[in-house]
C-alpha cells in the first residue's frame, strides 16, 4: 500500500471514531432507567467538528480538479439518495405507515428536509432542524459543495472558498438574522470546511509530513477538555481549532498506519452510522439494555459498549446491503448518462 493510501487510510479510520463520538453523545442522554454520570457532558458531539474538518480536507485533495458538474453530482450522489430514504423512512415509522393520516404541516417540514433548506422545527423548541434531526449537519454540507462547486468553476478554489465562508462569517458577526437559512449559513462553524481546505492545501505541498502524532493527543485531550471552559469564551474556537489538530495529527501517522479491515469498514460505514443510529440502533439497544437488572458505573459503561456496539454493526449492515447498492446503482445511471452523451456528440 502506498503512501498516500495510507495516509487516507488514517482519514477513514478518524471517520469511525468522530461517528462513534456522536453515537456516544446520544447514548448518553438522559434516561430514567440510566445511572449517567456523564450526563450534560457534551464534548462526544463534537464528532461533528471532525467530520466537518475532514470535508474540507478531503474536497480539496481529491476533487479539486474535477469537472464543476461531475463535482456537483458525485457530491449530490454520495450524499442526498440515501438521506431522502432514511427521512421517508423516520415518516414512515413516525406515522405508521398511514400515509392519509399525515399532516400538511408534516409534510412540509419533509420537504423542506428533503430539499436541504434549514427551517424551525417546532416539535424541537423551535431550533433550526429537519425531519430527520442528524441531517442537520447534511444541510452544512451541501452548502459547502455549492461554495466548492462555485470556486471549481472559478479556478481558483483556495481564494474563492475563503472569500465566500470568510464573507458569510463577517456578515453572521456583523449582523443578526430572523431568518433560518441566513441564521445557519453564517454561522462560524462553516469555518471547519474552510480550515481542512487549507489543511489540504498544505499537505500536498508536502509540509505536514514532519509533524508528529502529538497533534492527535492534544486534539482530543483539548476537545475533552472544553467544556470546562464553557461561559468562559465561544467554544467554537476551540473546536475549529482542535479538530483541525486531529486531523493535523492523523495524517501525520503516513506510512506507520497499520491496515485494520474493520476500522475501514467502520469508516466507510460512517455515513449510514450516523444517519441510523437514533432512529433504529439506540432504540433497539435502549429496548434490550433497559431490562438488563445493572445498577451503578456497570450499568453506565455496559451500556455504553453495547449500544456503540448495536449501532456499529447495524450501521454496518445498512451500508452494506443498502447504502453501497444504492451508491452503486445511481453511479451507474451517472456513467451510463456520461457514455450516452458521447456517442451523441460523436
Amino acid at each position: 500500500m502506498n503512501n498516500d493510501k495510507r495516509q487516507l487510510l488514517s482519514i477513514q479510520y478518524l471517520r469511525a471514531v468522530a461517528a462513534l463520538m456522536v453515537v456516544v453523545h446520544h447514548a448518553h442522554n438522559h434516561r430514567d432507567w440510566l445511572f449517567n454520570p456523564l450526563e450534560g457532558y457534551y464534548s462526544f458531539a463534537w464528532g461533528v467538528d471532525i467530520f466537518f474538518v475532514i470535508s474540507g480536507f478531503i474536497m480539496y485533495l481529491v476533487a479539486r480538479n474535477e469537472e464543476p458538474l461531475e463535482f456537483l453530482k458525485r457530491r449530490f450522489i454520495r450524499v442526498a439518495p440515501f438521506y431522502w430514504c432514511a427521512t421517508v423512512a423516520f415518516l414512515m415509522i413516525n406515522w405508521r405507515f398511514d400515509f392519509l393520516s399525515i399532516p400538511l404541516w408534516e409534510w412540509e417540514r419533509v420537504l423542506k428536509s428533503l430539499a436541504f433548506i434549514p427551517h424551525y422545527n417546532s416539535l424541537s423548541q423551535g431550533y433550526i432542524l429537519p425531519y430527520l434531526i442528524p441531517g442537520w449537519t447534511l444541510n452544512y454540507e451541501m452548502f459547502f459543495y455549492f461554495i466548492f462547486f462555485v470556486a471549481i468553476i472559478s479556478g481558483r478554489i483556495i481564494q474563492i472558498t475563503s472569500i465566500a465562508i470568510l464573507g458569510l462569517f463577517i456578515t453572521g458577526f456583523l449582523f443578526d438574522f430572523n431568518n433560518p437559512i441566513m441564521d445557519t449559513y453564517t454561522k462560524p462553524i462553516l469555518l471547519e470546511f474552510l480550515v481542512g481546505v487549507w489543511i489540504a492545501s498544505i499537505y500536498i505541498k508536502g509540509y505536514l509530513r514532519q509533524y508528529t502524532s502529538l497533534f492527535l493527543f492534544l486534539g482530543f485531550v483539548g476537545l475533552f477538555v472544553l467544556p470546562a471552559f464553557d461561559g468562559q469564551f465561544p467554544l467554537i474556537w476551540g473546536r475549529i481549532l482542535f479538530s483541525s489538530f486531529i486531523l493535523i495529527g492523523a495524517l501525520s501517522y503516513g506510512t506507520k498506519v497499520p491496515h485494520s479491515s474493520f476500522l475501514k469498514l467502520l469508516g466507510d460505514a460512517s455515513y449510514s452510522i450516523y444517519l441510523t443510529h437514533g432512529v433504529i440502533s439506540l432504540k433497539i439497544s435502549r429496548y434490550l439494555w433497559s431490562q438488563i437488572p445493572l445498577e451503578g458505573w456497570g450499568q453506565f459503561i455496559g451500556w455504553i459498549i453495547f449500544s456503540v456496539s448495536i449501532c456499529s454493526v447495524i450501521g454496518i449492515l445498512v451500508h452494506l446491503y443498502f447504502e453501497k447498492p444504492l451508491l452503486s446503482w445511481f453511479n451507474a445511471r451517472m456513467r451510463a448518462g456520461r457514455k450516452l452523451k458521447s456517442i451523441i456528440v460523436k
